[in-house]
């Protein structure tokens, strides 16, 4: 990989539960296009009224207007396969905590995905390198740790892998600011920073 980043304009999310669900309004209120895939077509129709519900709920408490409100709606778009993220210069994958089936998306998306895409997993706790090390682009992989529910909790873990390229961690960053949360950047540990902090807590 150069040491170039596709600018973000275009972002892709997998997963089309909670996580996913914040993670593209949060997308969405940044002003990117996002496009959506999740197997299950029922979770996406479910994901998507419950972000028109999230928006018309801003309109209600007049945080938004209508007119923001619908654009930020168009901005999403529900797609069928991995072929249809090609052209995103970000794609966030938001499934729960199994490695096999992490590393096995991102089989799929380094076979698809352009060059100078960001290739991101929202894994709260599992080792980055081993998802990046399937994949012929590792540079391109990092962790973008969202807290659930994504699209109010401010913090965001940025976890760098041994092999992150720091363009790719330089637009990770720009991009949280750009979605107004707190990011950090965080080595690749068991829990990165904010886990692993709970777990000594508790």
């Amino acid at each position: 990989m150069n040491n170039t980043v596709s600018p973000l304009r275009c972002a892709a999310v997998i997963g089309a539960g909670t996580m996913g669900r914040g993670i593209v309004i949060s997308l969405a209120n940044a002003g990117l296009r996002v496009l959506w895939l999740d197997n299950n077509r029922q979770m996406l129709e479910a994901g998507l009224q419950m972000a028109e519900e999230t928006w018309a709920h801003n309109v209600a408490k007049g945080r938004i207007d209508a007119p923001e409100a619908a654009a930020r709606r168009a901005l999403v778009e529900a797609v069928d396969g991995y072929p249809a993220l090609a052209d995103a210069d970000l794609v966030i994958e938001a499934v729960y905590e199994n490695l096999e089936l992490k590393q096995q998306i991102f089989r799929e998306l380094d076979a698809v995905m352009k060059p100078g895409a960001l290739l991101a997993s929202n894994t709260s706790a599992l080792d980055i390198d081993a998802i990046a090390a399937v994949t012929s682009r590792p540079e391109a992989v990092l962790g973008l740790h969202f807290f659930s529910p994504a699209h109010i909790m401010k913090l965001l873990e940025i976890v760098r892998g041994a092999s992150t390229a720091p363009a790719v961690l330089q637009a990770a960053v720009a991009l949280g600011t750009r979605m107004g949360k707190v990011a950090v950047v965080a080595g690749n540990c068991h829990g990165f920073i904010g886990n692993r902090m709970l777990h000594t807590y508790v």
